[in-house]
């Protein structure tokens, strides 16, 4: 029995939409770098965050990059300033800082690391290298 041209080409055609179905998608854009500083704040604001605190890092809806950006921002410069003494100060003495406070009658002196991060921004890790030495 002989080949008809016509379903000939209906199988060809077949053929080729099967092949471009079997294509992996095309890759995401890469979200813009305004956007990707948004989203590590935003996870840096919820690694610093107590359990009970974690609200205030979801941004209002209808923020445009920049608002966010800076809510973010004041958000993260809020919880850095919690961290410290409020009735003492810190000095910086190369990669360590050292942080003396007074509560009541006793002075309590804790020795931090300035780390840089490992993200490959210019930001520092802060971690507590010694307490009352």
């Amino acid at each position: 029995m002989p080949v008809r041209p016509i379903t000939l080409a209906a199988l060809v055609g077949l053929l080729l939409t099967a092949a471009e179905c079997d294509q992996p998608p095309p890759p995401k854009p890469p979200k813009p770098l305004a956007e990707r500083i948004l989203d590590k704040m935003v996870n840096r604001c919820e690694a610093m965050a107590p359990k009970d605190e974690q609200a205030q890092c979801v941004l209002s809806p209808g923020l445009s990059t920049l608002e966010a950006t800076n809510a973010m921002h004041r958000i993260l410069v809020k919880q850095g300033m919690t961290m410290f003494p409020r009735d003492g100060h810190c000095d910086r003495h190369g990669l360590f800082m050292i942080c003396t406070e007074k509560i009541g009658e006793k002075t309590t002196s804790v020795m931090y690391r300035l780390d840089d991060a490992k993200d490959g921004s210019d930001s520092k890790v802060l971690s507590v290298w010694s307490r009352e030495w």
